[in-house]
């Protein structure tokens, strides 16, 4: 069973569920068989190419189940065992799982420094915060 803490997910077909795990390496090695890079190939699975999603869940199969998928066709019977969307919706959610948070804007926004003249400057009469001498 999937363990979303480690950044895994189940795929679930009818007769057996398989866990889908991002691994650098797995990724690494798809990209070098593939000639594509893993953006190009998400961005494949979205637009419904077929090859990429069958390459991305062959990549995803392969830390937990790699002697059963020996080659991208051994995939092929999961995912038409599966169904598409269900196949698709996994891959979805494994990278959205495993997408860190966005930083924050280079333009200031979300960062420790308050805007000037901002109400909750942390400057106001209940404030803990004294002059010190600078230097």
């Amino acid at each position: 069973m999937a363990n979303p803490e480690r950044g895994e997910v189940d795929l679930a077909t009818p007769t057996k569920t398989y866990t889908l795990e991002l691994t650098t390496n797995a990724m690494c090695a798809m990209e070098k068989r593939t000639g594509r890079t893993f953006g190009q190939l998400l961005n494949g699975i979205m637009a419904l190419d077929i090859s990429a999603l069958r390459s991305l869940t062959y990549a995803v199969l392969q830390p937990h189940h790699g002697r059963e998928f020996p080659n991208e066709e051994a995939v092929g019977r999961v995912i038409d065992s599966a169904k598409m969307g269900p196949v698709k919706t996994a891959l979805v959610e494994l990278f959205t799982l495993n997408t860190p948070p966005d930083e924050p804007s280079p333009n200031g926004s979300g960062s420790a420094n308050p805007r000037a003249g901002a109400a909750d400057a942390g400057t106001g009469d209940s404030s803990t915060s004294t002059d010190a001498p600078s230097g």
